[in-house]
């Protein structure tokens, strides 16, 4: 997210995907797009309002190869925290990052069963979406989603053009 004239604008994205082949591990890909000076009419324009570049926010664009450099840089930097860790994370200080948090979220598990509607709380510690079945449900109600069961989750903004999942019934 950057500020752009007092606003908050999504400035980029992270996607992340499990896949398995049979007899061997479970795998994770791991996608990153920064949007860098795309003008925004290339943009769907329900999404234009909502959406920021690299532009925007800096008078002088580095060169894309030191861009990409320092990204990848930073990503290995935290990838090698967080082995060193033993796959611990600390779930409270990111949490205020997560854009869906108190939102409802479609989470696929993998199983060949439907996607399931959840509310996302935040992390544990070892990166697990704490989540409820609803809003309101009591903490008492929370469970914890594993990374290592879930295939893909994802949220939808409220500006977006349609969402992904029809609404939990």
């Amino acid at each position: 997210m950057i500020s752009v004239d007092g606003g908050w604008r999504k400035l980029g994205g992270i996607l992340c995907e499990r896949y398995e082949l049979p007899g061997r591990p479970a795998r994770w890909i791991a996608g990153v797009g920064v949007n860098v000076s795309t003008p925004l009419s290339a943009f769907p324009a329900q999404l234009r309002p909502h959406v920021g570049t690299l532009a925007m926010a800096c008078e002088q664009l580095p060169a894309r190869e030191a861009l990409v450099a320092r990204l990848a840089n930073a990503v290995r930097r935290e990838i090698t925290a967080w082995v060193a860790a033993a796959g611990q994370i600390d779930g409270p200080a990111i949490a205020p990052l997560l854009l869906f948090v108190g939102d409802e979220i479609g989470v696929e598990l993998g199983d060949g069963g439907p996607d399931r509607r959840v509310h996302l709380r935040g992390l544990a510690a070892d990166g697990a979406l704490r989540v409820a079945p609803n809003r309101s449900a009591s903490a008492a109600s929370e469970s914890l989603m594993q990374p290592l069961q879930i295939t893909a989750a994802y949220g939808e903004p409220p500006w977006h053009a349609a969402p992904r999942l029809a609404p939990a019934g």
